[in-house]
């Protein structure tokens, strides 16, 4: 297994850096509410969904791959969509929150993701955000100008490289596979950082 597969993998289940005590930190720092419509953008196996679920939020999913889409809804039911991100199979203004774990890094053309995210997102809607970034330059810069071209006003913005540094420890402790772990300690002695973030969809909300 690759180190490339062992994040995909983990990121597709419980385990990624922060755990789901993020995923409950960029809720509340959204406003988001138990009863809101979220959906988990890349929602890999369907984990994540579940547990918005759990916590009472109308949650559905969506990932590109279809062999995840199915084992999403075998375990755990009919709310998950097989789609590209930068062509969600929503109607406009559907949603009071999109999240990406681990997910947005990953798509081909972040500005047009982006773009359709404004369009699926209420105005007022939370676009919230948890992924690896390369601290040897400044990325929260080029990505919010990126977020103010698709519509949106970032509300925060937070390094959480902590996180990354036990998801990876955990990982060197847990993983048996050589390949895997050459690539783990490998980001873990480069630039490799962790952030969390949330923008706001421009537009009064409702």
């Amino acid at each position: 297994m690759s180190a490339k597969s062992v994040w995909e993998t983990w990121g597709n289940g419980e385990m990624r850096p922060g755990g789901r005590m993020l995923t409950l930190q960029m809720l509340e720092m959204a406003g988001l509410a138990p009863g809101a419509r979220v959906a988990d953008v890349g929602c890999g196996a369907g984990a994540g969904v579940a547990f918005l679920i759990e916590k009472g939020y109308d949650a559905v999913g969506v990932d590109v791959s279809s062999s995840l889409i199915e084992a999403a809804r075998e375990r755990y039911g009919d709310v998950f969509y097989r789609a590209d991100a930068a062509a969600l199979p929503f109607e406009s203004g559907m949603f009071d929150g999109l999240l990406f774990e681990c997910s947005l890094s990953t798509v081909a053309d972040a500005g047009a993701v982006l773009c359709e995210c404004a369009r699926v997102l209420k105005a007022g809607g939370a676009l919230m955000v948890s992924d690896v970034y390369d601290r040897s330059a400044d990325d929260a810069l080029p990505w919010e100008a990126r977020l103010r071209k698709a519509g949106f006003s970032p509300v925060v913005w937070e390094d959480r490289s902590e996180a990354l540094k036990e998801f990876i420890g955990r990982a060197l402790w847990e993983l048996d596979d050589p390949a895997a772990l050459k690539g783990m300690c490998k980001c873990a002695a480069g630039s490799a950082g962790y952030f969390i973030a949330v923008a706001r969809r421009d537009g009064e909300g409702g």
